[in-house]
């Protein structure tokens, strides 16, 4: 199961427009990775020569992140976050941030990392490793992990009824809006004081 912290925002997470913005959000999504490695191993008794301990470090490649709502000051986040996949050299991290008190989706992201040895080329990623982070979907779960997708995940995109967007998550459920509404909502809640 997906590990989950919660975050509050406060009027210093905000930029000049009183919302979190993207750089922001970035880092409260690494505090949430940092959190969820903090579940299974003590950082307090980690060295860099532990962490170095198989000649593996991991990198950012990719981030995929989409903003569906704003975050402001005094809101209460819930950040969860698990593993979507392991390949031969990466793994893939997604986590969703959402209201603690509406379950109002404001932000998703999915992270790839890549695993590097210290003369910085790719490696593969260490058996070890597959039991360490908690799976995104029920399914899926520290010592559960194998190559490939965790869980369900799968997304369609395509044209639905009246221009729609469909997408599937990991738990199966099924959402849809209009891409023309989202970004007018988008906008709407840029007002002050509008939530």
């Amino acid at each position: 199961m997906a590990h989950e912290i919660t975050y509050h925002v406060y009027p210093t997470d905000c930029d000049v427009f009183g919302h979190v913005n993207h750089a922001t959000m970035i880092t409260i999504l690494e505090h949430a990775r940092w959190a969820l490695l903090e579940s299974v191993i003590s950082l307090r008794d980690v060295s860099r020569r532990d962490l170095w301990a198989d000649g593996v470090w991991s990198v950012v490649r990719h981030v995929d992140i989409g903003y569906h709502w704003q975050s402001l000051p005094g809101d209460d986040l819930v950040i969860r976050s698990g593993l979507v996949s392991i390949g031969r050299t990466s793994y893939r991290i997604r986590q969703d941030v959402r209201h603690a008190g509406t379950g109002r989706l404001h932000a998703e992201a999915t992270i790839t990392f890549v695993c590097l040895d210290s003369d910085g080329r790719p490696v593969p990623v260490p058996e070890r490793w597959r039991m360490v982070f908690p799976g995104w979907g029920g399914s899926g779960g520290a010592g559960r992990v194998g190559r490939g997708r965790v869980g369900r995940e799968r997304v369609r995109r395509g044209r639905g009824r009246r221009g729609r967007i469909r997408r599937v998550d990991s738990d199966g459920a099924g959402t849809a809006r209009s891409d023309t509404a989202g970004r007018c909502a988008m906008r709407r809640s840029a007002a002050p004081g509008d939530r």
